[in-house]
């Protein structure tokens, strides 16, 4: 049986901080596996360490907060040499880059970061931002030395369109070359270092699974871009005391051809802050409400890291938009918050489509 799954982030924010910025040691480098071989017209999927961001530091004092990443493609993805059938340079917007993980140290992860987990489509002209106004800033947490990765991967949209990029010589591979420029800003918008990486890309003269295009998939599960962060907010007594919630409405959309579960789980084991500090995953509840043509049962779940079933809907036509709402709640209790340390906590959320 197969199953779509979308992963997002949830923030709940117990206070905010922003830390001075100092001059010292920083070492910030950036690589890939450079070659991309598009052989289907299913487009291309890289490893999900294919290009990899990295912070370094020594022993000498560093803290540079509020800090962003952007990339631009510094030239048209042109061919290395001959033409192909539409005389036009490989459209950049066809590409997509996306995180995907980081080393695990507990002071430096995506979801602290407040980096997107959703694909960033790569602009023909002017720069996109990876990572925009970090909550977490580049420091060592107090070690003396650290070494943090971030990793991404790139994709390749499918289609019809690419056979106007193959040779039109029934026996030539073509090769595209490009470069993308990461930059590296302080919470001024200054630089703090540059680096350029170079593509190739290479595509035979015929492509494979031409069947398998325009194909109106049985199932499919999408998600609103409000839910890619969702923030709760404990601002006064009374939210500590009574909690805090968030309702997203026409959160996700489900196309199934059958009827259909929606399961939710956290990928972490706990929520957790800037510094390390853990909150367990009970104290949230996650809530579906049925909406534009969606029927079936909810149940209200705590989260955890396990996969839980908060809808099991009906539907026999894959071709009608079924639309659900979601909704947050977070409850701290006492002996809690006894021993809270304020911080931004952090969980990314993984929703599951199950076809039954």
């Amino acid at each position: 049986m197969n199953n779509f799954a979308l992963k997002y982030l949830i923030f709940l924010y117990v206070f905010f901080a922003h830390l001075p910025v100092s001059n010292a040691q920083m070492q910030y480098s950036v690589w890939s596996n450079n070659y991309i071989f598009l052989s289907s017209y299913l487009g291309y999927q890289s490893p999900e360490r294919f290009t990899t961001v990295q912070f370094s530091f020594d022993s000498t004092p560093y803290s540079q907060s509020e800090w962003s990443l952007s990339v631009r493609l510094l030239n048209s993805i042109k061919l290395e040499s001959g033409t192909n059938r539409s005389g036009k340079d490989f459209p950049a917007e066809k590409i997509n880059l996306r995180w995907t993980g980081d080393n695990n140290d507990r002071y430096m992860r995506l979801p602290s970061i407040g980096a997107t987990l959703e694909p960033l489509v790569l602009p023909a002209s002017g720069e996109i931002f990876l990572i925009n106004r970090s909550r977490t800033p580049l420091n060592t947490d107090g070690r003396t030395s650290a070494l943090y990765q971030l990793y991404s991967q790139m994709t390749i949209a499918q289609g019809r369109y690419l056979e106007d990029y193959l040779s039109p010589d029934p026996y030539t591979h073509v090769t595209y070359r490009f470069q993308l420029l990461y930059t590296l800003y302080d919470n001024q918008n200054r630089i703090i270092g540059t680096q350029i990486v170079n593509h190739s890309l290479q595509m035979p003269p015929n492509l494979t699974d031409g069947h398998l295009i325009d194909v109106e998939p049985d199932f499919s599960i999408a998600v609103n871009p409000r839910m890619d962060e969702v923030n709760l907010s404990f601002k006064n007594l009374t939210d500590y005391k009574q909690g805090v919630s968030v309702q997203i409405p026409s959160a996700i959309t489900v196309h199934a051809n059958t009827d259909f579960e929606i399961r939710v789980k956290a990928v972490e084991s706990d929520m957790i802050s800037q510094g390390g500090h853990v909150l367990p995953l009970s104290i949230i509840k996650v809530s579906l409400q049925n909406e534009t043509n969606s029927t079936g049962t909810t149940t209200p779940v705590t989260l955890s890291n396990s996969e839980k079933v908060v809808l099991r809907g009906n539907s026999k036509d894959k071709n009608i938009k079924r639309y659900t709402g979601v909704k947050y709640e977070v409850n701290i209790p006492n002996n809690i918050l006894k021993n809270l340390t304020l911080g931004t906590y952090s969980v990314s959320i993984l929703y599951q489509l199950m076809p039954l």
